[in-house]
């Protein structure tokens, strides 16, 4: 598995947290995402997957704002 040999793998860290939101495993892959953000900051590309885990834990106000975040942030570049 890519994160064994890389623990801090953003490309592993998100695309597996986007394919546990799919199997709606909420719980464990909010771990995995908070950790991609907390080592790149609040990337588009990360708040949206963070945004489907929020969606699969029935929190949409969270992915919302998530995605709020992620479409402002692409508008400042």
């Amino acid at each position: 598995m890519a994160l064994e040999k890389d623990p801090n793998s953003l490309v592993a860290l998100n695309n597996l947290a986007w394919l546990l939101a799919q199997r709606n495993q909420g719980d464990d892959v909010m771990k995995l995402i908070n950790h991609a953000l907390e080592l790149a900051g609040p990337r588009p590309e990360l708040l949206d997957t963070r945004a489907l885990c929020h969606l699969a834990l029935k929190q949409s106000d969270k992915a919302v704002a998530d995605l709020e975040h992620a479409i402002n942030d692409s508008r400042q570049k």
